[in-house]
């Protein structure tokens, strides 16, 4: 199942949000009410398409995803993934099982 973290994340020419605090809080969130077996959509959108071309999913690094994933205590697979207009780095995060088989 696909879990539907949206946000409009302000923009800024310097090619990150105008505030990690507030993509910072969106994943907690988000992030913090995944169950096993849910996933979301992020991308790594490059600086020069970061305000004419935002693309799906939250702007975010993987290295951001697994720093949250790790403060929240849970286990996640990141998939890459591409086709001809991926120019953004697409990837999707699953949450997974951890080794004893719990949430």
């Amino acid at each position: 199942m696909t879990l539907q973290i949206e946000a409009d994340i302000p923009r800024k020419k310097s090619g990150g949000p105008k505030a990690d605090k507030e993509l910072y809080d969106i994943l907690l969130d988000g992030m913090g009410k995944m169950e096993v077996g849910n996933s979301f959509v992020a991308h790594v959108p490059r600086i020069a398409d970061w305000e004419t071309k935002p693309g799906p999913g939250l702007p975010c690094t993987q290295y951001y995803v697994r720093r949250i994933a790790n403060q929240l205590g849970i286990k996640i697979r990141i998939d890459n993934f591409s086709d001809e207009e991926s120019v953004h780095g697409w990837y999707r995060v699953h949450r997974v099982a951890d080794k004893d088989g719990e949430a």
